[in-house]
């Protein structure tokens, strides 16, 4: 854990989430030294989390979307899109961190995914709880999402189209907050709602795993995927993922 950080935070030892593309970000709860507010700091690991990747451009191409997550997500300003704290500069061997308000664990970690996540933290314990999910938490919180949305296309002007459980954080209190901004894009500034969408035309790195150059495919709109110069990406894209979360979230309550 840096110093910077270190000297402002008591962070604890195990991270007890994960988040964002490919779960890549392992959160930690923590509490500011100066206020004692919980907080949950976000950390990335260049050399240990992808010393499986030997491509160099794929690396660097993985940096470029958690950097757009941290960028992205600290210009919004809504109550259902996680908010941030505090950033840190990139270390000089490629980690990456930064500070939110206190989150509990992804949907992601809630429905059993529990890459970078230790056994005995509140996530895993999040995850056993899953089945647990009654069907109002669940339209509770895709309502929460729905809304954080409508702020993401007519105020902040952008696409999200990653909206699958790893973009989605749960807080102490249970509500779902929108994060994972990796993958968004700027809507035209003529006022225009279509885009190009080019995730998944880019070339190379697997579709899933422990590391992806794409969102992930099945919360991904038909138009996104769709050859070059077939189809462009709206709003109702973002709309059709969040049906499909919607559909996962309650197919997977136990």
């Amino acid at each position: 854990m840096g110093s910077e950080i270190s000297k402002n935070y008591h962070v604890a030892d195990q991270p007890s989430a994960s988040g964002g593309n490919a779960c890549l970000w392992r959160i930690y709860s923590a509490r500011s030294k100066a206020t004692g507010d919980p907080v949950s700091v976000w950390v990335f690991n260049k050399s240990e989390d992808l010393r499986d990747v030997t491509d160099k451009a794929h690396k660097e191409r993985i940096m470029d979307i958690l950097r757009r997550e941290v960028k992205a997500l600290k210009s919004m300003r809504h109550p259902s899109i996680v908010s941030v704290v505090e950033t840190f500069e990139e270390a000089r061997g490629g980690g990456l961190a930064f500070v939110t308000e206190r989150v509990k664990c992804s949907l992601a970690n809630a429905l059993g995914d529990m890459r970078h996540v230790t056994p005995s933290s509140p996530a895993a314990a999040a995850a056993a709880a899953a089945g647990a999910l009654e069907a109002y938490e669940v339209a509770r919180g895709v309502a929460s999402v729905a809304e954080a949305l409508q702020y993401v296309h007519a105020i902040a002007r952008r696409l999200h189209l990653n909206l699958a459980p790893e973009s989605l954080l749960i807080t102490p209190t249970g509500q779902w907050k929108l994060a994972g901004f990796g993958y968004s894009l700027e809507l035209p500034r003529d006022g225009g709602d279509a885009t190009a969408c080019p995730h998944f035309h880019s070339g190379g790195g697997p579709l899933d795993g422990p590391w992806r150059l794409h969102p992930l495919l099945p919360f991904s709109s038909p138009e996104a995927v769709a050859p070059p110069g077939e189809a462009l990406v709206t709003p109702a894209s973002d709309a059709f993922a969040l049906g499909a979360l919607a559909f996962e979230a309650y197919a997977k309550r136990r």
